[in-house]
């Protein structure tokens, strides 16, 4: 798996009480081993509140990405993993994902496993639903000992 921040300013990980390490080491341990070949996370730290993530199942290359702009990517071609995080999410942050699931998390890296979780279950589940998707991520992340609660409200 290739990892690509952007927005990771010495200030923003200071703020958000993390590291690029601690950043990898997360994605690194959420995704599956098989799932994490040919995979690409690009991990943006935007100012705001709140998150969005999307993933690519189809195969990209470095030049489909922002018209080849963003460096160190893989020459070969790759899945993707689009993510990107609010700096000003207040930890232990509560909020409502865009598929009706209230969430709780500690921390900004329980946040982040719980997302890329999610992304990671469309990789084998192209076409798998989206609560199918948070339930798988809430099962993963709890049985990885984040602090992440979720949960169907309807909304």
């Amino acid at each position: 798996m290739h990892l690509s921040m952007q927005g990771a300013t010495p200030q923003t990980l200071a703020t958000l009480g993390t590291s690029e390490a601690e950043i990898r080491a997360v994605c690194t341990r959420v995704v599956d081993p098989e799932a994490a070949r040919d995979l690409v996370v690009l991990l943006y730290l935007r100012a705001g509140v709140g998150w969005s993530a999307g993933c690519h199942t189809d195969y990209v290359t470095a030049q489909d990405v922002h018209n080849g702009t963003v460096k160190n990517l893989p020459k070969q071609p790759f899945r993707l993993i689009r993510i990107a995080m609010g700096t000003e999410n207040p930890y232990p942050f509560k909020g409502h994902d865009a598929y009706g699931w209230r969430w709780a998390f500690g921390t900004f890296e329980d946040h982040l496993a719980q997302v890329v979780a999610h992304e990671s279950y469309h990789l084998t589940r192209p076409a798998g639903p989206e609560e199918g998707a948070n339930a798988f991520a809430l099962q993963r992340v709890q049985d990885l000992d984040f602090d992440v609660e979720g949960v169907p409200d309807g909304r």
